[in-house]
């Protein structure tokens, strides 16, 4: 993947964003769908939940590479139709898995990509319905804080993380969820520190946000709006779902 130059290291950056989601997907594979304190992960194992050697990444990983393979330096906006054609060969060959084959496919990512195949225009595959909030686009986006460098317009950037978020993932708050995920990735690439960058995040927030209605951003009210760091572990529930109760799921 190619970037824009935003002062930070266009080399590496963009290489250990996707490294460190590859390891800690790898890590967490052999107990998804685990209960919470039921487990304790020290160190890189397999032939868990899906019974695949250790160091096996899963969908998160291949469809955040099929994305950033999709992205190059000069694009105004992303190829819908190019980053649909790469979802469709994880899809149907396995490109972008570890061993060629592609599994752990959630429904409305299939759904959508079923679509794609069929013809429909990428912008228009995606889910739209409540059911549909599952974090499927969300486990992907994060390659497009690269491409976004240098938009300074809010709304700008929002468009193009909804036109990818809709490939598979149409409903607004599965959009909210990227974009506000994305605003977050932004600020800590450009220095911030983690908590600089949170606090940036919420300070954009409660300046209002024109684009993305308040019904959506009520979803997320415990993010924008209060301190997701000071609630107790208990109260962040782990989901498929891009939110719950107000707070983006793992």
């Amino acid at each position: 993947m190619s970037t824009r130059n935003s002062g930070v290291d266009m080399e590496t950056k963009p290489l250990s964003m996707i490294m460190g989601v590859a390891v800690g997907d790898a890590l967490g594979l052999p107990v998804q769908f685990e209960k919470r304190c039921t487990f304790h992960v020290t160190g890189m194992q397999g032939y868990g939940t899906y019974h695949l050697p250790p160091g096996t990444w899963s969908d998160d990983t291949s469809l955040k590479l099929a994305l950033a393979d999709s992205l190059e330096a000069g694009q105004d906006r992303p190829d819908l139709e190019r980053i649909a054609k790469n979802f469709i060969a994880w899809f149907e060959r396995g490109k972008y898995t570890p061993y060629g084959k592609a599994f752990d496919i959630g429904r409305t990512t299939a759904n959508s990509i079923k679509r794609l195949r069929m013809g429909v225009p990428p912008e228009k595959a995606g889910g739209t319905d409540e059911y549909s909030n599952g974090n499927g686009s969300l486990m992907r986006i994060s390659p497009l804080t690269f491409f976004l460098a240098g938009k300074e317009d809010a709304k700008e950037r929002f468009e193009i993380v909804r036109s990818v978020s809709s490939l598979t993932h149409g409903h607004e708050c599965s959009v909210a969820a990227c974009y506000i995920y994305v605003e977050m990735l932004n600020a800590l690439r450009t220095g911030c520190g983690k908590k600089a960058a949170y606090r940036a995040l919420r300070e954009e927030f409660s300046q209002g946000v024109s684009f993305i209605s308040e019904a959506a951003l009520a979803k997320f009210h415990r993010i924008l709006r209060e301190d997701v760091r000071a609630l107790p572990e208990s109260e962040i529930r782990s989901s498929v779902s891009v939110r719950i109760n107000g707070v983006l799921s793992s």
